[in-house]
């Protein structure tokens, strides 16, 4: 097993095992902990855009735009966490600090 980040473990591949040279591929590690935090049904890998441009080998980028809106679920236990501690534009500001890293 390798440590990628505090708490989560991969599997090294038997190929691989005693050669500490294997890392395992950034995506594919990235997926496995938003998986493992958020369940395999609420994480995307690539969007059809991105799959267009590697299906046919553009050079092109994708630069992806939004609202930040979404709630990852912890919204909930922050406010109530900072319930009466600070005023409601003060929080709001907490919150935005936190999930707009």
């Amino acid at each position: 097993m390798r440590r990628v980040a505090t708490g989560y473990y991969v599997l090294v591949p038997q190929e691989w095992i005693g050669d500490d040279r294997w890392r395992p591929d950034l995506d594919a590690a990235a997926l496995g902990l938003a998986q493992t935090d958020y369940g395999a049904d609420a994480v995307e890998t690539t969007r059809p855009s991105v799959d267009h441009l590697i299906a046919t080998g553009s050079s092109d980028r994708v630069l992806a735009l939004g609202d930040n809106t979404f709630d990852p679920g912890d919204v909930g236990e922050i406010r109530t966490m900072l319930d009466g501690t600070l005023p409601p534009a003060a929080e709001d500001a907490y919150i935005t600090a936190t999930k707009h890293v």
